[in-house]
């Protein structure tokens, strides 16, 4: 379980940086009204030393960020993918991180935690307090959005991109799901974004919004309809390179199966679909790989790699002739 949440964070994390102003302004129009997002730094592998256990956090995403009256503070997404509303231990957790990020950098932090999950309550804000001897000592307060119980219907108006998006994970109201994914691609297609920002948004919508079978063909026979030529055309783009279809066949063969050999043929066929033929000793590394884990890594991976040298495999060498 830990190594899927892991992906899923890596996808989510992908997606954040992609659309970080429309995250802000979709979701707390007021903070981002302050924040001048032509000065955004995000702050890579922000790790810090849990020193009383002797662990290191990771954390998921902080940026740092210029305000219009010339200060600066620092923006930490935490992306929780398995939520349990019931207890919420993230308190403690979001206080720490705030804590340690503050110390570090001496500068304001917004603290928003994001649940993929359902039953985290939407739009809001969090709670955590802590007393001594019968008295509350530490109030910490900060901001929480579940994707998953925000009404789609609501986001598909928007004219933010990266609604379209995240309405894939939304409540669907009377929407059936086939209906909800069109709805999502056809809001993708006609977002004024470059290809790789709407190719982080197909990513997603593919990803959190699965049909079965009878949900499947309805969607095939709407994506036909004259009126989704726009979304037929952009699914065809991403095709060809090879995103679509290593999304699809990771969703029939490597998710849907569930079988460790169903997800070695699709990171093959996606690794096919971007990068040409591939060389022997990468198909070999790769029919190798008995690990459900490190096969979901590599496929959501290589879903974005420029190269297959970013994603680890080694560069070959061409073997030199000698004549005479």
């Amino acid at each position: 379980m830990q190594k899927e949440v892991t992906s899923h964070d890596q996808l989510f994390k992908d997606l954040l940086r992609g659309f970080f102003r429309e995250f802000m302004e979709l979701f707390f129009p007021d903070a981002a009204g302050r924040l001048d997002f032509s000065t955004v730094v995000f702050l890579d592998k922000e790790v810090f030393t849990d020193l009383p256990s002797g662990r290191q956090r990771t954390l998921d995403l902080v940026a740092q960020v210029q305000t219009y009256d010339g200060q600066r503070e620092l923006v930490l997404i935490h992306v929780e993918v398995e939520s349990q509303p019931k207890r919420r231990p993230f308190g403690r957790r979001m206080l720490n991180y705030y804590m340690m990020l503050s110390l570090r950098h001496q500068l304001p932090v917004f603290p928003v935690v994001v649940y993929l999950a359902r039953g985290a309550g939407g739009l809001g804000t969090e709670i955590f307090e802590e007393s001594l001897f019968g008295r509350r000592v530490l109030t910490f307060e900060y901001h929480r959005v579940g994707v998953a119980d925000l009404p789609a219907e609501a986001y598909l108006s928007s004219r933010n991109p990266l609604a379209y998006g995240l309405a894939a994970l939304m409540q669907p109201g009377r929407r059936r799901p086939a209906e909800l994914k069109v709805s999502c691609l056809l809001g993708i297609a006609r977002a004024l974004v470059d290809e790789a920002r709407k190719g982080l948004l197909v990513n997603c919508v593919e990803t959190y919004l699965r049909l079965d079978e009878s949900e499947q063909a309805l969607y095939e026979q709407l994506v036909e309809q004259p009126e989704q030529k726009e979304v037929k055309e952009m699914l065809t783009v991403y095709e060809e390179r090879g995103m679509q279809r290593g999304i699809a066949i990771g969703e029939q063969r490597g998710i849907a199966l569930g079988t460790v050999r169903g997800k070695r043929e699709a990171t093959l066929r996606l690794l096919r679909g971007r990068f040409g033929k591939l060389p022997k000793a990468v198909e070999a590394q790769v029919k190798a790989m008995e690990s459900e884990a490190e096969l979901d890594a590599l496929f959501d991976a290589a879903l974005t790699a420029p190269s297959l040298e970013e994603l680890g495999f080694k560069r070959q060498r061409k073997r030199r002739t000698s004549h005479g």
